[in-house]
């Protein structure tokens, strides 16, 4: 069945092995995680009739010929209102993903889920059925056994950020294999946009589809706003969702600490005096 995505262009695809206690008690995959394994195929209603295929969010029968690239027929070129950008980072004692979620047309789509969860690329394990290669294998959430509900952004370039971040594994990982999956979802389950990141480097900052942007905001391990130096001498204004003025000031080299505000959802704007450069949602934690 997976051999199936080999047909198609290196990217193309985003990809991952769940593999649940039942039927893979046994399994030392599943052992590694258990308890996050099961959530996600409890999630689709299918814990304990594995293998099964999951399409763009859809289960696919288990009476469906998996061997049949048709089946991915449906799902191409399909289009969406959303683009998501990944940038992790490794802090400490810690994996830190860094999801943003940018409006790029017009949708009636107000909200949805974000999953999101760090994969090992190819790993080997002597499995009960013989198999010896594992591909892009579930190994940990980043966003908790259960799909974070989010606010999607409403107007065309508003964007949305979300930060989470997990505990390295030292001894169960190979860094070099490791690499974030991001999944955003629809209500109904079936997905909105997905993204993949490139792969870690122990000990190192990886950043994962770089762009240029205004504000970087690097929280809740950080805790702070760096700003891009293009900006310095204007103003910031850091709202939450009611309007009201959670922080303000003047843009500097110096990083604006956010210790002080509660955990919620905030709007950022950057300003000259006339004129509003840039808007950014984003919620802390």
């Amino acid at each position: 069945m997976y051999k199936l995505s080999f047909l198609f262009p290196r990217g193309s695809l985003r990809k991952q092995s769940i593999l649940p206690s039942s039927p893979y008690a046994a399994c030392t995959l599943n052992k590694y995680n258990k308890s996050e394994n099961d959530a996600r195929t409890n999630f689709y209603g299918i814990y304990g009739s594995t293998p099964t295929l999951v399409i763009q969010g859809k289960v696919i029968s288990t009476s469906a010929d998996y061997t049949d690239v048709n089946l991915f027929n449906p799902y191409k070129n399909k289009y969406t209102s959303f683009a998501l950008f990944l940038e992790t980072s490794i802090v400490s004692d810690s994996v830190q993903l860094r999801v943003k979620i940018v409006k790029k047309d017009t949708s009636s789509v107000l909200d949805g889920w974000l999953y999101a969860a760090l994969l090992e690329d190819t790993l080997k394990s002597n499995a009960n059925n013989g198999e010896n290669t594992h591909y892009d294998v579930f190994r940990k959430f980043f966003v908790g056994s259960s799909p974070l509900n989010v606010t999607l952004p409403t107007k065309i370039g508003d964007s949305l950020i979300v930060v989470k971040k997990i505990k390295l594994d030292n001894t169960g990982w190979v860094f070099n294999q490791m690499y974030p999956l991001a999944i955003l979802q629809n209500t109904n389950k079936s997905a909105i946009q997905s993204e993949q990141g490139k792969r870690l480097s122990d000990n190192q900052t990886t950043n994962t589809n770089k762009i240029t942007e205004q504000i970087n905001a690097y929280y809740p391990i950080h805790n702070y706003l760096n700003f891009d130096s293009k900006y310095f001498g204007f103003k910031y204004v850091v709202t939450d969702i009611n309007g009201i003025t959670a922080m303000e000031g003047i843009i500097s080299h110096y990083p604006v600490a956010l210790e002080n505000i509660n955990c919620g959802t905030y709007i950022i704007k950057i300003a000259s005096e006339k004129l509003t450069i840039i808007t950014e949602k984003l919620i802390k934690y």
